[in-house]
């Protein structure tokens, strides 16, 4: 076999590709270890320069120069193709387009550019305080923070987080650099480079990203001067909290300086160290504004198809507590059809000078409604001038001096407004929000044996969550009473109505495995303002809470005994379910006694038409239960004890 021979018996890369894996899998099962190493060899051999160049004739050589030199071409062609086809094949590599612009988007604001600190802010920034000069510097100058950014480099000018990925491969190179909406959604990433992201934007929708840190401050004097904001589609700026710089005044007088409405704005999220400078002078015209977020700070606007709305101010800041609810009606007044939800936390002015709202809107279409301030007046306020639905659910952060009976008064209003039979279900609930459920609720036939005394009517829950302080996490059923009770307290001149005053049927839980403790007086307190409760139920047997509605002198507060005063004077059903302390069977009696020897004394008072037992309640004496149920008999009309020896 000669050399030529041999090498031509190798396929080309164009024979190669035709070949099907059937014939490829059977010339390979012919070759045997000892063949494929002897043809190792003389290729080896084939290659050798002088082997080369001492054998055949000068024709004979020059065709295997040739034909070596093509067998290599065809070798690196095939190379580059397995290359190509095995980058194409990675799982990375097959995700749609829309995902990788995506990612690389999410680069560009994950991954800024990093810039020298301390040289631009004292081009910007001079101070005769040495002291101060000397610590702006310092913490400027440090970049210790390299360690936790992988791509950032100490003598790295910066790129874009997806300029850096389009080095990986050709077909990342293209969706990075060719794709119109990657350039339009990061306008702001590099302020001086604004100019040329516009122009690769093409006709897009532009999005404006800025973001300022105490390590990385920008320089945006005429940054934004060619950026059209009849583009704009989006608004992300954080900027820094550094006292001593700040550029949002910056970007702040682009954005009200334009002298036309911003058309195509349907996103605006702010975080600031206080309202700009400046900005209270004209609203912001947005009619296409979906979604609006400010944090420390207060940005005037007018929309008409609002859905979302958040301003957060953290405890201490600059401008909390100073945005008049009568400006706030003025941004959303137009909105009373789309807002689904509203967060105010910590922004609404709380001064008694502050002017009142000429305006009461009603929100018909929010969902959720989160609010948090120094209550009191606010919630008047607030009530009075801000309107939603019956099913829209609540959260009231309190703060860490606050207390939630401001908040369930103000509920409590709300839902004596429903020209409707309720109930009300007030529950201390474990999660993250302690949850009181409010239920417009029918009362149940009591003669169905087990059924609960409330049906729930499709559709009128609302779940009000209280963000109580760290310290206070558990809300017991002490504090619920005491909260109830504290609804009838009179604020100014008008009289504290509240949706207890005409409550028929109540429900009380305690969840907790160890209950707060909670005085006699307390629950007196609460019923004795309750006089239309006719049916009780309680999930749990604490002796202070049964004595508060048996003990005829348990009003009694301060040493100050309000004689031929009787607790529940139009209780006739109470009903007991299981809770966290077991029944203690004689104490219970006894205390029902009391309650029964008061009932005579009092000229409005009943006994108990019927009292219920659940079958789950657990027995703490079981020696004295059967004498219990004989002197319980004598001093109800029936009585139900929940057990199964006795049903």
């Amino acid at each position: 076999m000669s050399i030529v021979r041999s090498f031509r018996t190798m396929p080309s890369r164009e024979a190669a590709e035709d070949v099907a894996p059937t014939h490829v899998e059977r010339d390979t099962r012919t070759f045997s270890d000892v063949a494929v190493k002897s043809f190792m060899e003389e290729r080896y051999r084939q290659l050798n320069v002088e082997h080369i160049i001492g054998a055949g004739t000068a024709q004979e050589r020059y065709e295997l120069h040739r034909q070596l030199t093509k067998d290599i071409t065809d070798l690196s062609e095939a190379l580059l193709l397995w290359k190509r086809s095995a980058t194409l094949s990675a799982p990375v590599s097959r995700l749609p387009i829309e995902v990788l612009e995506n990612v690389f988007l999410h680069l560009a604001v994950l991954d800024p550019p990093i810039t020298p600190l301390c040289g631009r802010f004292r081009d910007h920034y001079d101070t005769d305080d040495e002291d101060a000069a000397e610590d702006f510097s310092d913490e400027l100058s440090e970049l210790a923070s390299f360690e936790n950014f992988p791509t950032w480099h100490k003598h790295d000018c910066g790129s874009l987080g997806w300029i850096k990925v389009s080095h990986i491969c050709h077909s990342w190179r293209d969706v990075a650099l060719l794709k119109k909406s990657l350039w339009a959604g990061a306008v702001g990433i590099l302020p001086l480079a604004n100019e040329e992201f516009v122009h690769r934007a093409g006709s897009c929708h532009l999005s404006i990203t800025v973001r300022e840190s105490r390590r990385r401050c920008l320089d945006l004097y005429d940054a934004f001067s060619r950026v059209p904001h009849s583009s704009v589609k989006s608004i992300c700026a954080y900027f820094t909290e550094h006292e001593l710089y700040s550029s949002i005044d910056l970007l702040m007088g682009y954005i009200y300086g334009q002298k036309t409405p911003w058309d195509a704005l349907e996103s605006l999220e702010v975080s600031a160290n206080g309202t700009p400078r400046g900005s209270q002078r004209y609203p912001l015209i947005t009619p296409a504004l979906k979604y609006a977020k400010m944090i420390n700070c207060t940005l005037p606007f007018v929309a008409s198809g609002l859905q979302r709305l958040s301003i957060v101010y953290d405890a201490d800041h600059p401008g909390r507590n100073a945005l008049p609810l009568a400006s706030l009606l003025s941004y959303i007044d137009g909105c009373q059809n789309t807002l689904q939800e509203l967060e105010l936390l910590r922004c609404l002015s709380v001064y008694a000078n502050t002017p009142k709202p000429p305006i009461v809107a009603p929100f018909v279409a929010l969902r959720r409604f989160e609010l948090g301030g120094d209550f009191g007046n606010l919630l008047r306020d607030v009530r009075h001038h801000i309107g939603y639905p019956a099913d829209c659910d609540i959260s009231f952060h309190t703060g860490e001096g606050g207390t939630f009976h401001f908040a369930l008064r103000m509920l409590a209003d709300d839902i004596l407004e429903q020209d409707i039979s309720y109930g009300l279900v007030l529950s201390a609930s474990e999660g993250p929000y302690k949850a009181i459920l409010v239920s417009v609720c029918q009362s149940a036939t009591l003669d169905s044996g087990g059924a609960e005394f409330f049906v729930e009517r499709r559709g009128t829950v609302r779940r009000v969550y209280f963000d109580l302080p760290e310290y206070h996490r558990h809300l017991h059923l002490g504090e619920i009473l005491d909260a109830a009770s504290e609804i009838f307290q009179h604020y100014g001149e008008e009289a504290a109505v509240s949706a207890f005053e005409d409550v028929g049927t109540l429900s009380i839980f305690d969840l907790a495995a160890k209950p707060a403790p909670v005085g006699a007086c307390d629950v007196a307190r609460f019923f004795a303002r309750t006089p239309m409760v006719h049916t009780l139920q309680l999930y749990g047997s604490e002796e202070e809470t049964l004595k508060g509605i048996c003990d005829v002198h348990a009003s009694d507060i301060h040493g100050h005994s309000e004689s031929g005063m009787l607790v529940l004077p139009e209780l006739t059903v109470l009903r007991l379910s299981a809770g966290a302390t077991p029944l203690l069977c004689e104490k219970f009696a006894e205390l029902l006694e009391m309650r029964a020897e008061g009932v005579e004394g009092v000229t409005k008072a009943k006994r108990l038409s019927r009292l219920i037992v659940d079958k789950d309640v657990v027995i703490a004496d079981p020696e004295n239960e059967e004498s219990a149920i004989r002197r319980l008999k004598e001093i109800v009309d029936k009585l139900s004890w929940r057990l199964p020896e006795f049903e």
